[in-house]
This record gives structure tokens, C-alpha cells and sequence, in this order.
């Protein structure tokens, strides 16, 4: 009877009412996974999130294999800031709604956000399959272009610290055997392996370093890069072209990690993706022109200065900042420029393309200079 009258006032959308007779029927007979259910959901309509939390996890305690129950507890979570314990609730979900593109980007952007990018990657590369490329969450590809970047980092600061370390530094510590080491990545989203046994309740305190992958060795960042990178590449790849943003991200990514001339490309087509638009007829739009002809202009100006001081074994023009790279690029900022100026004066948009502007004429500058000095000592 309580459980006919709480659906009733379910279908009404009287929350109170539902839950508080789910409360009586659930005192009776707390064994039903379905009403924990339905009891969180009307906590959660009625906007007490630590109740409705409490109950989904009831839910999934009495039933293991309740996906929904699962779901919205990590969408608590993720809504509640404990995105290591959304993540943990994530994987059960997955593993339980394999065919849900939402489920998979709430899991990505779990794990992106408990330091576990090789999972997101999973889970964002899950999330193009599942919709055919029509999903393109520019928050989680711009995080793991961001997240390689920082692996790299990371590792490039341990090994020079151990560069600097002194050599009998390792006579004073403990030794420890590689062998022994178990480097965990987590949980990848296929839902296979011990998470699937009986994991328990989800704890609403669950530190985010019990689920964050460990960046220690060149494997360690090897692994990492290829699956952001394969689920940023594989972010172009849907229907219809790529937007800025997702050139914008791989750009980022492949410049992180030490490919110059596919972040190049990236960044003019990018650009490209942009001049096509309506950029002239408001702000936000111009924003996103100007500042992708600022990114590719100090893009051509770095790789200029930094062919310069490579003498004579510098990368080919294909690497960018020879004369055709840099004039194009002053083209695009020279636009930029004066369509700011007549109709988005003051903007911050504007002052960066000026800027960037100044350092490209200062760089097409200098190589050309370069280019008669050696022109004279050769004649």
C-alpha cells in the first residue's frame, strides 16, 4: 500500500509525499533495491542531494547490477565535488550501461578530474564511438591535451632532479626494486578486473589520490601520450569538420609533446576552421579568431628564434618559422588587427593579437636580415 501510494505521488510531483512514504515502506522491508531508487529520486527532486547520495548507494548496495543507481550517485558526487568517489561510482556504471554516451563522458570527466587521464582518454574515446563523433566535449579534450603536458613535465622535473642529485645520494636511502613497484593507471572502463568483485559502498570521503595514475618513469608518459593522443585524433574524425576547439586542443597536445610540425598544422586548421565564419559580427566570435591568429603568429615567432639559435642544423621549413610561415601569419594578425580596431576596440582579444603581431614583424624581421647577410657573404 505504501509503495501504490508513493508512485501515486510520484506522478504528481509531490516529492515529499512519495518520499516520505517511501520511508514508511522501506521500514517494512528495507531489501528493495527499487525503492532506495525511487527514494533518492525524490530526495533528489526535492533538492537534498546527501539524502538522495545515501539512498542510490543503498540502491546499489542491495542491487550490484542497478546501473541507474550507480549513475546518478557519481552525478552526486561529480555535483557535490568528490570526484574520486564519482569516479569509483563511474566504473560500476560503465560497466552496467555500456551503451550510454552520457554515462561515458561523466566517467572521463571523473577521471580527468582524480588525475586519471589514461581513463578519460578511455572514456572520451568511448563517447566518439558510442555517437559517432558527433559528441566532442571541448572541456575534456582541452583537460588531457593539459594533463600530457603536465605528465611531461613531471617527468622531465624528476629526471632532472636526479640529475642534480649527488652520486652517493643512493648509498644513504633504501634501495627499492623496480620489480616490486606497481604503477596503477586504473580502471580503463572496460569494466573488467578486480573492481568488478563486490566493490563496497562509495565512501563520500574518498581521497582523490586513491584513484590518481602515478607519472614516474618515460613508459609511464609514453602510455599516457597515446591515449590522449589517440582520442584527440580521434575527435577529428566525426562528421562534418572538426571545430576550432578540438584543432585547438590537439594543437596543444602535439606542441606539449614535442611535435612541432603536426602542432603547426593543428594550429592552421584551427585558424583555417575560423576564417570561414561569421568572426567579424560579435565579440565571442571575433575573440576565437583573433586569438587562434595570436596562437598560430607566437607559434611562428618561437619556432623563428628557435631555428636562429640552432645554427646550421635547423628544422626544415616544414617546422614553421621561415619567411612564407611568418608572412602568413602577420596576413592573419594584420586582420585580426584591424577589424579590432574598427569594431572591438579595448578588447582583451585585440591586445593579444597586437602583441602577437609585434613579435611576428620582429621575427619576419630578423630572417629576413639573416637571409641578406648570407646572401652578401656569399656573393
Amino acid at each position: 500500500a505504501r509503495r501504490a501510494l508513493a508512485a501515486r505521488a510520484g506522478r504528481r510531483g509531490d516529492w515529499a509525499d512519495a518520499a516520505a512514504h517511501w520511508d514508511a515502506a522501506l521500514a517494512l522491508n528495507p531489501v528493495h533495491a527499487d525503492g532506495w531508487f525511487a527514494l533518492g529520486y525524490a530526495r533528489l527532486k526535492q533538492g537534498e542531494d546527501a539524502s538522495a547520495a545515501a539512498a542510490f548507494s543503498r540502491c546499489a548496495c542491495e542491487d550490484r547490477d542497478h546501473g541507474d543507481a550507480w549513475n546518478n550517485l557519481a552525478a552526486l558526487h561529480l555535483r557535490g565535488g568528490r570526484p574520486a568517489a564519482a569516479f569509483l561510482a563511474l566504473q560500476q556504471a560503465t560497466r552496467l550501461k555500456r551503451e550510454s554516451w552520457q554515462t561515458w563522458q561523466n566517467f572521463a570527466s571523473a577521471a580527468l578530474a582524480s588525475r586519471a587521464p589514461v581513463a578519460a582518454a578511455r572514456g572520451l574515446t568511448m563517447v566518439l564511438e558510442l555517437t559517432r563523433g558527433e559528441q566532442r566535449p571541448l572541456d575534456l579534450l582541452r583537460g588531457l591535451a593539459e594533463a600530457a603536458a603536465s605528465g611531461r613535465a613531471c617527468v622531465e622535473a624528476a629526471e632532472a632532479a636526479k640529475e642534480r642529485a649527488p652520486a652517493d645520494a643512493s648509498a644513504e636511502t633504501a634501495t627499492v626494486d623496480e620489480s616490486d613497484i606497481v604503477l596503477d593507471w586504473g580502471d580503463d572502463g572496460d569494466g573488467e578486473g578486480e573492481h568488478d568483485a563486490s566493490p563496497p559502498p562509495i565512501d563520500l570521503d574518498v581521497s582523490v589520490d586513491a584513484v590518481a595514475e602515478p607519472m614516474a618513469t618515460r613508459r609511464d608518459l609514453a602510455t599516457l601520450e597515446a591515449a590522449v593522443g589517440a582520442a584527440l585524433r580521434s575527435a577529428t574524425a566525426g562528421p562534418g569538420a572538426a571545430d576550432a576547439g578540438v584543432w585547438a586542443a590537439l594543437a596543444a597536445f602535439y606542441s606539449a609533446t614535442g611535435a612541432a610540425t603536426a602542432a603547426r598544422e593543428a594550429r592552421l586548421k584551427r585558424f583555417r576552421s575560423l576564417s570561414g565564419s561569421r568572426w567579424r559580427d560579435s565579440g565571442d566570435a571575433y575573440a576565437a579568431y583573433a586569438a587562434a591568429a595570436a596562437d598560430l603568429g607566437t607559434a611562428e615567432a618561437d619556432a623563428a628564434a628557435a631555428r636562429a639559435a640552432g645554427g646550421p642544423d635547423t628544422p626544415p621549413s616544414t617546422a614553421g618559422g621561415g619567411v612564407p610561415e611568418l608572412a602568413a601569419a602577420r596576413m592573419a594578425l594584420a586582420t585580426a588587427v584591424a577589424v579590432g580596431k574598427d569594431a572591438f576596440g579595448g578588447s582583451a582579444a585585440l591586445a593579444a593579437a597586437e602583441a602577437a603581431l609585434v613579435r611576428v614583424d620582429a621575427a619576419l624581421a630578423a630572417v629576413k636580415e639573416k637571409k641578406a647577410d648570407e646572401a652578401t657573404a656569399g656573393a
